[in-house]
């Protein structure tokens, strides 16, 4: 529905400009048809590989196309895609590989109105309808790299690790339970995570504009939960952004969390009424520690440029500690 709001709006801004009233009101049947022909033709699911084969290692590398990688009942390790882009495919012993060919569209001049918004049509659904679709049956690594498209994995398959490389794209996880050594993430953009896609994950590595890792509002309940998240969540900020990092959540994100954003500012909401904090933090312009259970005079401190102890000092005793570096311009703890 969005899809077709954003179109119609580029129809009418363009039939404003070079149409009349009139145009436009006889015009929007023909324009709907379009539309859903579209759609109709780029909805369709084309099996491109079908094999039994025994993979580890899947690796996958696209433009425009979203990846969506399933759990398989079968044998097979299948492919399907939807949209225009043709991808080539191979086998190297335990690793399958998948390329999208470059096939940028193809933008058509023409004089007739009509032609001319259908290929605006057809750029806007080029560049927002192609999907690859994989299906595995058993656990894999996962080695992806985007342009702008999305990385989603909705199932528990994982092996060992997943990288996922990215200009300005996203990236899920399946949520609760999993045995993941290692993620990695290289994003130009923004990444978004909730802490139920890091349960289950020993070790966390994220360079990216900008990060927010939350707390969902209907979180999948898990016992002794403390006992699954990371050993160590490692985020750098590029150097070229100064996009915000967001913590707010409602258990710690892992046991040692390390955070480098020396040109932006850090937000951290979490719980430190209930768990044990050990922070060691260091800002440019200030941090802002005000609500925190911590000494006096650091509570009182209107240019606190650098913070080291235990936020809530009535947990001291807890036996588990969670340990926070942070290096950052401004800091706020919540």
């Amino acid at each position: 529905m969005n899809k077709k709001v954003t179109i119609f709006s580029i129809i009418l801004i363009v039939i404003g400009i070079v149409g009349t009233i009139y145009f436009s009101i006889s015009s929007v049947p023909y324009f709907t048809q379009t539309i859903s022909n579209i759609e109709k033709s780029l909805d369709k699911e084309q099996v491109i590989y079908n094999k039994n084969i025994s993979i580890e290692n899947l690796d996958v590398k696209t433009k425009v196309s979203n990846i969506i990688i399933e759990k398989y009942e079968g044998h097979e390790v299948k492919v399907v895609k939807k949209g225009t882009s043709n991808y080539n495919i191979k086998e190297d012993g335990n690793k399958l590989s998948i390329v999208e060919n470059e096939n940028e569209y193809n933008y058509k001049i023409s004089n007739n109105l009509e032609e001319f918004i259908e290929n605006v049509i057809n750029a806007f659904y080029y560049n927002n309808s192609q999907s690859l679709i994989i299906y595995v049956p058993n656990n894999i690594n996962v080695n992806a790299s985007t342009d702008y498209a999305r990385l989603s994995i909705e199932n528990n398959l994982l092996l060992d690790s997943v990288y996922y490389k990215t200009i300005n794209g996203y990236i899920s996880l399946p949520k609760g339970m999993k045995t993941l050594k290692n993620l990695d993430i290289k994003s130009n953009g923004h990444i978004y995570l909730s802490t139920e896609e890091l349960i289950g994950i020993d070790n966390v590595n994220i360079e990216s504009g900008g990060i927010e890792i939350y707390s969902a509002q209907n979180e999948i309940f898990v016992d002794d939960i403390e006992k699954f998240i990371p050993k160590t969540i490692n985020i750098t900020q590029n150097s070229n952004s100064s996009s915000n990092i967001n913590i707010d959540t409602n258990i710690p994100i892992a046991k040692e969390l390390n955070i480098n954003a020396y040109n932006s500012s850090v937000y951290i909401n979490i719980p430190s009424k209930n768990y044990n904090f050990s922070v060691d933090m260091k800002s440019i312009s200030g941090i802002n520690a005000s609500n925190m259970l911590i000494d006096e005079h650091y509570r009182n401190d209107e240019n606190l440029k650098e913070l080291k102890g235990n936020l809530n000092k009535e947990n001291l005793n807890n036996e588990e500690k969670y340990i926070i570096n942070v290096k950052a311009d401004n800091i706020n703890l919540h």
